[in-house]
């Protein structure tokens, strides 16, 4: 079974939040939760998602708002619900990539960060999308190590 990108799980999971959203309102709730996400990288998943049944948009003055379908609360439900390791996982990555721990080097949170956008943004269809992903969690690994080292001596 094909991996979901994260930007596709936080969208739904976002709008059964919500009931209803634009994607500007996505774009503040990720930049205000520390998530950095590109209005190019939104869309077309919000596009996707209509043309596969998730969600619906209608067309109110200059703003597209999107609603859950039947089909995206059932993809929800499947996916996300009551999975508790999950959110407790996305809830220490956020803290750590936000780096208001204080603990985490600024090197160390950086890399940290590019690979979660990285890993947020990979399309598990897509070799070069997937060498990209391996390159920055090489990186990761990289400096994980030398703060190790840093540590020790």
């Amino acid at each position: 079974m094909p991996q979901t990108p994260l930007i596709r799980h936080s969208i739904l999971k976002y709008i059964s939040m919500v009931s209803e959203m634009t994607g500007y309102d996505f774009l503040r709730y990720c930049a205000k939760n520390g998530m950095t996400v590109s209005p190019g990288s939104v869309y077309p998943h919000l596009k996707a998602l209509e043309a596969e049944g998730y969600v619906v948009s209608s067309q109110n003055g200059r703003k597209k708002i999107y609603r859950l379908l039947p089909g995206g609360q059932d993809w929800v439900n499947r996916h996300m619900a009551g999975d508790l390791d999950t959110e407790k996982a996305l809830g220490i990555f956020q803290m750590t990539v936000s780096c208001q721990c204080g603990e985490v080097p600024k090197a160390l949170c950086h890399t940290l960060r590019s690979f979660l956008l990285c890993l947020g943004k990979t399309d598990w269809h897509n070799t070069k999308q997937l060498d990209a992903l391996l390159d920055t969690a090489k990186s990761l690994e990289n400096e994980i190590q030398l703060y190790i080292q840093n540590q020790e001596g």
